[in-house]
C-alpha cells in the first residue's frame, strides 16, 4: 500500500540524513547501530499508524484521479510521498543549506462533502460517541496518535541533538540557537541582549529563552517544537472550519508534521515555528470573527518578526462590512469537489468585493478596530524595548532588516551586486529600490487573491522570499506552514504537472548548490556562474508559482451576509 511507502520513504530520508552525519563526523559504528535500531522502532510505529489509516472504508469518488487510482487517499499518498522524496533529496546537504521548497509539491483537489450547519471548535479532538461510525472513531484516534508520535519523535531528536553536539564535529544545533541563548543569558543577568553580536530579533525571543540559563539549555528547542506541533493542530482546525473531509485533513497535517525539513527546524533551535503558529492562529481568529484578538496577535507577530507586515493589506480587504457585522460571525464558504467551478455564493462574494467597494467603504468599524489595535500593540512593544535598550534595539530588530546587505553568497539574485559594491557605500535609496519588485508583485497578488486569503498569504510569501535581497533555507518555512491550507483547492495532478514542477525546482536548486560548493569548499572564483544560477533559481520559483496559481480553484473564504440572509428568507418562504 502507498501509505506504507510514504512512511518508509520518510524514515529512509531520516536514516539517510543520519548516515550523512556519521560519514562527516566519523561516528563510531556502535553509535550508528543504536541509532538505526531507534529508527527501525520508529518505522514500526509509523507502519502501525499506516495500518490504521488503511482501515478507512467507502471513500468518496474524486472528480479526477492520479494514475487511474479511484480515491483521494491514494492521491494524497502520492503527495506525501513526493514531500518525503523532496526532503530525502535534500538531506545530503547540510541542514543549514538544504532547501525544501514547497513550490514543487504536487497538489490535489478533494472530494465532495456536504456542509454542516455549525462551525467547528478551534482545536477539536472529537471524542468518539456511541453513534459514531467505526471510520470516524478510527480517524479521531489517528489524529491523536499522529500528534503523540510527532511529539515523542521531536523529544528523541532533541535528546539526540544534545548527544551529537557533545560527541561529533558536526553540530546538530543551529548556530542561531547559540545566538538566542547568549542573548537570553545577557538578559537574565540584566544586560542588553544586543551586546551579543548578530542578535537581530525582538527582545521577546530572548525573554522566552531565559529558562535556557535556569532550567536547561534545550528549553528553547522544546518550546519551538511545541509550537511546531501547534502548527499541525491549527492546520487541521482551519481545514475543519471549511468542512474539508477528515482524511484530507489528516494527510495535510502529516505533510507538516512528518516532513524531515519541518521537524528538524524546531529541534535544531530555529524560532520560525512560533511565527508560523501565530500566523495560523490569526487566520483562525479571522475565520471565527474574532477581529480584536486577530489584531492583537498580528501586532505582536509583526513586532516579533517583521515580514508578516505583507499580510496587512489582504487582511484589511477582507474586513469588509459585507462579511463582518457587529455581533455576527462571518459565513464561511465550504470545500466542494469541483475543479475550477465557482459556487453561487463565491461568485456573489467576488461581485461585491472589488477594489471600488473597498475604496468607497474603506473606513469600516472592523478595519478601524483592527488597524488601531494592531498598531497599538506593535508600537507599545516597540516603545517599551526602545526605552529599555535604545537605538541598538531599533536598529538591530527593525531597521536592519529594511536595509540589510549580505555579501555572502545566498540564493538571492542581489547577492552578486551586493558583493561587488560591499566596500563602497550603498545608498539608502538604492537599498530601498530593491523592494520595488517585491512591492509590485505583492500588489498584483493581493488584488487577485485577497478574498481567498490563505492562498493569498501563501503566494505572497513565496513571491516575497523569491524576490528578497537575502534568501536562506529557513525562509521556506514561512510558506511551508501555509501549503497544507491550499492543497484541497488545487487540481494539479502528479502526472505530469507535479513531476515537472518538482524537477524544474530541484534542477535549479541542484545547479545552484553545485556552484556554491565550488565556491565555498573548492575556493574557485565562480561568483558569476553562481549569480547566473541564482537567476535560474528565481525563474524556476516563478514558473512553479505560476503553475500553482493556474491550478488553484479560487474559493473566497467568506460569503456575503446579504446573500445568506436572502437565501435563508427563501427557505422560510
Amino acid at each position: 500500500m502507498l501509505e506504507k511507502i510514504i512512511i518508509k520513504i520518510t524514515m529512509f530520508g531520516l536514516m539517510h540524513q543520519m548516515v550523512s552525519f556519521w560519514v562527516r563526523a566519523r561516528v563510531p559504528s556502535p553509535v550508528f547501530f543504536i541509532s538505526s535500531l531507534l529508527l527501525s522502532s520508529v518505522t514500526q510505529s509509523l507502519s502501525h499508524l499506516s495500518n490504521l489509516l488503511q482501515s478507512h472504508a467507502a471513500l468518496p469518488q474524486p472528480a479526477s484521479v492520479w494514475f487511474g487510482r479511484p480515491n483521494s487517499l491514494y492521491r494524497l499518498s502520492d503527495l506525501s510521498l513526493l514531500v518525503s522524496l523532496i526532503s530525502l533529496s535534500l538531506s545530503h546537504t547540510h541542514t543549514r543549506s538544504s532547501l525544501c521548497s514547497v513550490e514543487s509539491l504536487p497538489l490535489y483537489a478533494g472530494d465532495h462533502i456536504a456542509p454542516t450547519p455549525s462551525l467547528s471548535r478551534v482545536v477539536d479532538f472529537p471524542l468518539v460517541s456511541h453513534n459514531q461510525s467505526h471510520t470516524g472513531a478510527m480517524t479521531s484516534v489517528n489524529i491523536r496518535a499522529l500528534l503523540l508520535f510527532s511529539a515523542i519523535f521531536r523529544v528523541i531528536l532533541i535528546l539526540y541533538g544534545e548527544w551529537q553536539d557533545s560527541h561529533m564535529e558536526v553540530r546538530y544545533t543551529d548556530v542561531d540557537y547559540v545566538v538566542f541563548s547568549d542573548a537570553a543569558s545577557l538578559m537574565a543577568s540584566g544586560d542588553s541582549p544586543y551586546k551579543r553580536t548578530t542578535y537581530r530579533y525582538s527582545p521577546l525571543l530572548a525573554f522566552l529563552l531565559i529558562p535556557n540559563t535556569i532550567i536547561h539549555r534545550s528549553w528553547g528547542k522544546f518550546l519551538f517544537s511545541a509550537s511546531d506541533l501547534l502548527v499541525g493542530l491549527f492546520i487541521r482546525s482551519i481545514l475543519k472550519l471549511r468542512r474539508v473531509p477528515e482524511n484530507l485533513c489528516t494527510y495535510s497535517v502529516m505533510i507538516w508534521l512528518l516532513n524531515p525539513f519541518t521537524f528538524t527546524i524546531g529541534t535544531r533551535g530555529n524560532c520560525e515555528p512560533i511565527v508560523c503558529a501565530v500566523i495560523l492562529w490569526i487566520i483562525i481568529c479571522l475565520m471565527n470573527g474574532n477581529v480584536l484578538q486577530a489584531a492583537f496577535w498580528y501586532g505582536l507577530v509583526v513586532h516579533f518578526r517583521i515580514y508578516p507586515i505583507i499580510y496587512a493589506l489582504p487582511i484589511i480587504l477582507i474586513l469588509d462590512s459585507n462579511f463582518f457585522h457587529s455581533g455576527r460571525k462571518p459565513f464561511l464558504s465550504y470545500w466542494t469537489a469541483g475543479h475550477g467551478k465557482t459556487t453561487q455564493s463565491s461568485t456573489d462574494v467576488t461581485y461585491h468585493c472589488n477594489m471600488q467597494n473597498v475604496l468607497t467603504k474603506i473606513f469600516t468599524r472592523q478595519r478601524v478596530m483592527f488597524g488601531l489595535v494592531s498598531a497599538i500593540v506593535f508600537f507599545s512593544f516597540t516603545g517599551l524595548f526602545f526605552y529599555l535598550y535604545g537605538w541598538a534595539f531599533l536598529h538591530e530588530a527593525l531597521l536592519y532588516h529594511l536595509t540589510r546587505t549580505d555579501p555572502r553568497h545566498n540564493f538571492s539574485v542581489y547577492f552578486y551586486h551586493i558583493y561587488l559594491q560591499y566596500e563602497n557605500e550603498i545608498s539608502v535609496l538604492e537599498k530601498l529600490i530593491s523592494f520595488l519588485p517585491q512591492f509590485v508583485v505583492q500588489l498584483v497578488l493581493i488584488s487577485c487573491f485577497a478574498q481567498d486569503f490563505p492562498f493569498c498569504f501563501f503566494v505572497q510569501t513565496v513571491a516575497f522570499v523569491a524576490f528578497n535581497k537575502v534568501i536562506t533555507a529557513q525562509y521556506f518555512v514561512w510558506f511551508f506552514c501555509l501549503l497544507p491550507l491550499i492543497l484541497p483547492w488545487s487540481s494539479m495532478k502528479l502526472k505530469w504537472e507535479g513531476i515537472c514542477c518538482f524537477f524544474v525546482w530541484m534542477g535549479a536548486q541542484i545547479h545552484w548548490l553545485m556552484w556554491g560548493y565550488m565556491l565555498e569548499f573548492k575556493g574557485k572564483n565562480v561568483f558569476l556562474q553562481l549569480w547566473m544560477a541564482s537567476l535560474v533559481f528565481l525563474a524556476a520559483n516563478t514558473l512553479v508559482l505560476i503553475m500553482i496559481i493556474r491550478h488553484h480553484r479560487y474559493s473566497p473564504v467568506f460569503r456575503h451576509l446579504e446573500f445568506e440572509s436572502s437565501k435563508n428568507s427563501v427557505k422560510l418562504e
